[in-house]
């Protein structure tokens, strides 16, 4: 009962703070900005197809998206993508779609891609309705995850306006 006389209020003191503050959950979504997020992951072939003119194959990634500010726009997300990608002499190509989830489950829809390191914006709900614009991006690979995934982290510099 002493230590709830001394800890009880600053408790509820940080509790009414953080109820008044806020956060990024209930914070609305700037109509346009600029921002620069992280994203951590994992890719995994899904299928490959080798011939004597080289390879194609479908990749599946997955991770988690961190604004580098720490917090704001493009924070505490989850990211999915799809790919294509072919590899032929002198020549190859990877385009992704990739689907940006935040906390409140609203999405964010882009395309990138790994020739001109760039993605766009092409469709959201909720916040994200009416979303254009889009970045860059340059990545760099890590060790392989256990299982053999290829893990990295891609750094993301983007432009939107929501009309």
């Amino acid at each position: 009962m002493k230590m709830c006389k001394r800890l009880c209020p600053v408790i509820a003191a940080l509790a009414l703070a953080s109820a008044a503050a806020p956060t990024a959950l209930g914070a609305s979504f700037p109509r346009s900005g600029e921002a620069t997020f992280d994203t951590y992951g994992t890719w995994r072939d899904l299928s490959v197809m080798s011939t004597s003119l080289g390879k194609q194959g479908v990749e599946e990634g997955h991770g988690i998206i961190r604004n580098v500010a720490g917090e704001g726009p493009f924070d505490a997300m989850v990211v999915r993508c799809f790919g294509l990608w072919t590899s032929v002499p002198l020549s190859s190509t990877a385009r992704w779609t990739c689907t940006l989830v935040d906390t409140d489950g609203d999405t964010a829809l882009t395309t990138a891609d790994r020739e001109t390191q760039t993605f766009s914006f092409v469709g959201g709900t909720g916040k994200y309705q009416g979303m254009t614009g889009g970045g860059s991006f340059k990545g760099h690979q890590l060790h392989n995850a256990v299982g053999g995934e290829s893990a990295f982290v891609v750094r993301h510099q983007v432009r939107w306006e929501i009309k």
